[in-house]
């Protein structure tokens, strides 16, 4: 990775569409390499609590380097799309920057106790990271035995997939059975043969499994 002096770097980890995940020791390296260019690292851990049996959040390494921020949503984990709510956890140094450029309306009290809520209530995520595990292996199983499809590895609730079929086509095919996939051609470095897909649940997975079977 090049890592630019006096600037940012924003790294999605795990990665969006990917599933990717970089080990803990990696990004303590990325960010001491930073810090030695005083680039401050922004890390968009939105995905990271979806990541089942795994403790690679960086969260706690705030108190050690103070050209860090890390980003969470709760719009992912806690299934809460619908009030648009996250938070940041940095240095002194970067929040009062922040506070100083923020726009003047904030979080809503309503959005504020959801979240509250939400985070309290562990057993909801423990039950939600056993069902992804279980649900991503038989998805990418069944996918496996494809000859139109591969599927790659991933940490957490989504697979990224190449597939035969263009990516808008077949994201239209889906679309007229009612099921929304991701197309993949606007990331960078991918094209119209990757498609991103959700876990869901075992219904809904058979559901998708057999749509793609017979396009």
């Amino acid at each position: 990775m090049k890592i630019p002096r006096n600037g940012c770097v924003f790294i999605c980890n795990p990665n969006n569409p990917t599933g990717v995940l970089i080990q803990k020791s990696e990004m303590v390296k990325i960010i001491t390499a930073a810090k030695k260019k005083s680039t401050t690292v922004f890390v968009d851990e939105t995905f990271i609590e979806l990541v089942p049996e795994n403790d690679e959040s960086i969260i706690k390494q705030i108190k050690n380097f103070e050209n860090l921020f890390i980003l969470r949503s709760l719009t992912k984990s806690f299934g809460l799309a619908g009030i648009r709510i996250g938070y940041g956890v940095g240095s002194p140094q970067i929040i009062d920057l922040l506070q100083k450029i923020k726009i003047p309306w904030n979080v809503s009290n309503i959005a504020q106790l959801a979240a509250s809520a939400a985070i309290c209530y562990h057993p909801f995520l423990d039950k939600t990271c056993k069902l992804i595990k279980k649900e991503k292996n038989f998805i990418s199983s069944n996918l496996a035995k494809s000859k139109k499809f591969v599927c790659y590895n991933s940490t957490t609730n989504f697979l990224l997939v190449k597939t035969k079929i263009k990516s808008k086509l077949l994201q239209k095919k889906l679309l007229r059975k009612k099921i929304l996939i991701r197309d993949c051609s606007t990331f960078r470095g991918l094209n119209q043969d990757y498609i991103r897909i959700a876990v869901k649940t075992r219904k809904e997975n058979i559901k998708l499994l057999k749509a793609l079977e017979v396009i």
